[in-house]
């Protein structure tokens, strides 16, 4: 994600569309966890922390994870992220640094 905010322009509405069409296909497949249901567990509840921090470090319309996402496709509604928010790019950062390490 932090790639996405560094290369892409936001503030253009053809990008936009474009993600708003297609961001289910960013991650598609990446991690098909439909098939277990605990690691699927884990994983929204690790997208939810997620969320929260991302609004707790100031980007707070950063939406709640797609409900009983599997690990196919985006795993927030793209177009609800606020790309724009001055404050995403840094609570991201501070964010992925939390999922990297255990206890955040």
């Amino acid at each position: 994600m932090a790639t996405v905010l560094t290369d892409v322009d936001f503030d253009d509405r053809t990008v936009l569309d474009a993600l708003d069409a297609c961001g289910h296909h960013l991650a598609s497949g990446a991690l098909d966890s439909s098939s277990d249901p605990e690691l699927r567990d884990l994983v929204e509840a690790s997208l939810q922390d997620f969320a929260e921090c991302v609004r707790r470090e100031g980007a707070i319309d950063f939406p709640d994870p797609v409900p009983g996402f599997d690990g196919v496709g985006s795993p927030f509604p793209v177009n609800r992220i606020p790309w724009t928010d001055p404050d995403l790019q840094a609570a991201v950062t501070v964010c992925s640094a939390g999922l990297e390490s255990p206890g955040r």
